[in-house]
């Protein structure tokens, strides 16, 4: 059974692009303020910057490496790794950015527990970097947890580590989520008109995932290469593990095609700032 990916959102490079009906927002500053590559030197400069912008006291930003680790910001093992004008190694910060010594994927922030701890939820964003993959960003209403997941290649695969979940099935057992609660956005990345691999991961991944998601990889398409369509995998994922059709929202615009995003594929080194915030009215 196919699945058609539909445009739902057009305008990926737009700031505060209102998602879920206007309950949260979604920012990717592509090129317009710099490289967000955590390794820059003035990486914490510029994201400091967008966090005072945007009115936020802290800005939680997991240290991606394809782990298919969700990190939770409340969680005591996180607190401690924050940066910001009161942040020290042994201290938490009221404010700034706060990244993840363990390296994860995701980062997850369930509005209840930032509340119990005096924290405004409109104040907190989770903020990704990226330079081709989409993002998951999703929320279960009942449980009122936003989360925000890298989904590369290596994160969708069911081959490999934790008995060959994918980032989404796993922070849905880890965080005892339930799909059918879960409204998702699907940000804009690389599409299968640019992206192309020549090696030995796609027949791994199509063996993993079975004949139905065969549709995802076409040869041809790249000269020498199999094309991947990643949205169609994510999308499929999402219906596989239990989310509702209706509650996914997908973008199709191109990272590598558009001109407004740094890409990997292209050769840029850089990265953009992929965030997204609650909006609730008060």
């Amino acid at each position: 059974m196919s699945h058609e990916i539909m445009p739902i959102f057009e305008g990926y490079g737009e700031k505060d692009k209102e998602i879920f009906g206007g309950e949260f927002k979604l920012l990717n500053l592509g090129k317009k303020e710099g490289s967000f590559k955590p390794t820059d030197p003035k990486f914490y400069e510029r994201i400091e910057g967008v966090r005072k912008k945007l009115g936020l006291k802290y800005i939680f930003a997991p240290s991606l490496a394809f782990t298919k680790r969700t990190a939770s910001m409340t969680n005591k093992g996180e607190e401690k790794f924050m940066f910001g004008s009161e942040g020290k190694d042994d201290k938490v910060a009221t404010e700034g950015i706060m990244r993840t010594e363990e390296k994860a994927d995701g980062g997850i922030v369930f509005l209840d527990d930032l509340e119990k701890k005096g924290i405004n939820p409109n104040e907190v964003g989770i903020a990704g970097f990226n330079a081709d993959c989409p993002f998951i960003v999703g929320y279960d209403e009942k449980k009122r947890a936003m989360f925000m997941l890298h989904a590369g290649l290596a994160c969708l695969q069911k081959t490999g580590e934790r008995n060959h979940e994918t980032i989404f099935e796993k922070v849905v057992k880890d965080h005892d989520l339930d799909p059918k609660n879960i409204k998702i956005f699907v940000t804009g990345g690389i599409q299968k008109c640019c992206y192309g691999r020549d090696d030995q991961v796609f027949p791994d991944v199509m063996k993993a995932w079975g004949v139905r998601f065969g549709s995802v990889a076409t040869e041809g398409s790249r000269e020498g290469q199999t094309s991947m369509n990643l949205l169609a995998l994510i999308y499929n994922d999402l219906l596989r593990v239990g989310v509702n059709s209706d509650n996914i929202d997908v973008n199709e615009k191109c990272t590598c095609c558009d001109g407004e995003h740094w890409s990997n594929v292209k050769g840029d080194q850089e990265r953009n700032l992929v965030l997204v915030r609650p909006n609730f009215s008060e």
